[in-house]
């Protein structure tokens, strides 16, 4: 298998692990989320047996003090010395009264810090929803990218299967080029062979000239130096052009000449051609 379809299956399996992370996670928000509504539950029924039980207390306690001011109005009627008890007993009802109004209070926070608990499990169940939905698309797509590696390494296999192929192909091709390669060394190296043959008989060949004979120029090289000069080539060149002329008609020029005999040599074609003048004009 690929590194590239190895490191996605390493990534699905990721997946797959944080989705049975979340599963676990979503286990223990529900079981808080179970034991905060029965938590809140039974705060809630303490707190209404509480407030019943309180408001028994305090409907006892109006029936009771009515009863003592009852009391108390008849007893001013008939006793004006105790008049100052009462007052005094009116003030201890009116504390009574206040600390019944405490009392009401307290638990009229109590039922709205109820009511937050509510709201606070709904929005709780409410997360625990989304969750829940956010799990199953996972899920979903975790079960798509199965599907999709399945295809994948099918795929793999093809070209797997084609690459052995193609390889196997490729040896032969390279079998079948070295064969050529070889055959065409081979004809190379015999090309080579028939052009040096053609080169040697070629030079074999070829007339020999010798520019000088016991050191002295040739007669036929001082009239070809001559001919170059009547032809217009420069002093400085008559060697190169003799030289080329020759090698290029197959002759193998044999010594060589300087600028300076070419001189010489055209010094004495003059002192010639005027004595041969002379002689005709006698």
């Amino acid at each position: 298998m690929e590194p590239s379809k190895l490191n996605i299956l390493l990534q699905n399996g990721c997946q797959s692990s944080n989705i049975e992370r979340l599963e676990a996670e979503l286990m223990r928000e529900r079981s808080r989320a179970g034991a905060w509504e029965r938590y809140a539950q039974d705060t809630l029924l303490g707190s209404q047996n509480a407030i019943a039980q309180r408001d028994m207390q305090l409907h006892l306690t109006y029936a009771e003090l009515n009863a003592v001011a009852e009391t108390l109005r008849r007893a001013d009627e008939e006793h004006y010395e105790t008049r100052i008890e009462l007052r005094e007993a009116r003030s201890q009802l009116s504390s009574a009264r206040h600390g019944l109004d405490d009392m009401r209070t307290e638990i009229v926070d109590t039922r709205g810090h109820l009511s937050d608990t509510r709201q606070k499990l709904h929005m709780a169940s409410a997360e625990l929803t989304a969750t829940q939905s956010a799990l199953d698309r996972s899920q979903a797509k975790l079960g798509e990218a199965e599907g999709t590696i399945s295809k994948m390494v099918v795929d793999i296999t093809k070209t797997n299967d084609e690459v052995k192929m193609l390889t196997k192909k490729t040896h032969q091709l390279s079998r079948t080029a070295d064969k050529y390669r070889h055959r065409a060394e081979r004809a190379k190296e015999s090309k080579e062979r028939a052009v040096r043959t053609a080169i040697e008989n070629e030079r074999s060949k070829r007339t020999i000239h010798h520019v000088k004979h016991n050191g002295t120029i040739t007669s036929q090289t001082r009239q070809m130096i001559l001919d170059l000069i009547e032809s217009g080539v420069p002093q400085g060149h008559v060697w190169d052009v003799f030289y080329r002329t020759a090698h290029g008609l197959g002759i193998n020029v044999q010594g060589s000449f300087s600028t300076r005999s070419v001189g010489h040599i055209i010094n004495e074609g003059g002192v010639v051609a005027s004595l041969i003048s002379k002689t005709v004009i006698s």
